[in-house]
Order: structure tokens, then C-alpha cells, then sequence
């Protein structure tokens, strides 16, 4: 009886690395951005536009941790309860594609 398992390791030589992102430029994000978010209200959003797939991706990620070091940073205005929702939107007027962040709590 032979038992055949896939799920073995193999070893394979010169893979390249992937390249590392953790060091890199960041994506940036408007100049007001927090000043925005330290105004914003419930059931108010903004639009940021992106230009692709891992464009929205990279921004998503930049505008969750922007928030989440707002609210971590004791002279903001952004309290731990203040709850954002961050969603993909495609604008039906100007055919744009990108963001909507929105304050819901």
C-alpha cells in the first residue's frame, strides 16, 4: 500500500527574494487628512481616489493606521470609541474610482 502526501517540503535553490516593502516610502495621504478626520461627524465621509487594485490596497492600509495612531495619540481629538469604516467606492457621477472612509460611531 503506498500513502502519497503532498503536503512534503521541498527544498529549491536561487528563489529570489520578493522585494520588502516594510522599509519603503509609504503611501502618503493628503495633507489634511488628519485634521479631517478630527473633524468629522457621524454619518459624514470623504472620497480619496486611487488610481488600481493594490493602489486601493496601499491606501486602505495607510488610512487604518493614520486612524488607529490618532486615536492612540492622547492630544488628538479621535477617541478609542470613535468608530471609521474604510470602503471601496466607485463614484456613480464621476465615474471615479477609489475610497469612502466613513465616521459611523
Amino acid at each position: 500500500m503506498t500513502i502519497q502526501n503532498d503536503s512534503l517540503l521541498v527544498l529549491e535553490d536561487n528563489v529570489p527574494l520578493p522585494k520588502d516593502n516594510r522599509m519603503g516610502t509609504g503611501e502618503s495621504l493628503p495633507s489634511n487628512f488628519k485634521e479631517i478626520i478630527s473633524q468629522m461627524r457621524v454619518n459624514q465621509s470623504f472620497f480619496i481616489e486611487t488610481h488600481n487594485e493594490n493602489h486601493r490596497k496601499a491606501k486602505t492600509n495607510a488610512i487604518r493606521s493614520a486612524i488607529r495612531r490618532l486615536q492612540q495619540d492622547e492630544s488628538s481629538h479621535v477617541s478609542m470609541d470613535t468608530k471609521f469604516s474604510v470602503r471601496k467606492y466607485e463614484d456613480p457621477h464621476s465615474g471615479r474610482s477609489g475610497l469612502r472612509v466613513y465616521r459611523v460611531a
